[in-house]
């Protein structure tokens, strides 16, 4: 309880690659249960972003993978911007230290 939960980044093995860069807080943790028949343990997050001010969210309901061939590790890179070329929007919350912070991400025109 109290430990925080963070975006693990790119390279989370041989084939398996996140669309997320290291260390984006997601919440902290408020409650853990575990099942005693079973070895799961099941984590409760209070979540870093004020859910009540988001103005938009990706709800995903049907993922298949891509190959991950020409996959680049470095964070950011391959990463496409909205369908108007505006940055999207970002979820508020203090963000994990040396996490990139906008103004490091993407530079003014």
């Amino acid at each position: 309880v109290g430990d925080r939960v963070v975006t693990a980044g790119l390279d989370l093995g041989e084939d398996i690659r996140s669309p997320f860069p290291r260390g984006l807080l997601i919440g902290h943790v408020v409650d853990v249960r575990t099942d005693p028949n079973t070895v799961v343990q099941t984590a409760m997050l209070q979540p870093a972003a004020t859910l009540e001010k988001l103005e938009y969210a990706l709800v995903i309901t049907d993922f298949q993978s891509a190959p991950a061939e020409g996959l680049d590790d470095r964070p950011g890179e391959g990463l496409d911007a909205s369908p108007d070329g505006s940055p999207w929007p970002l979820a508020s919350g203090e963000p994990d230290e040396g996490a990139p912070s906008p103004e490091e991400s993407s530079p003014e025109p």
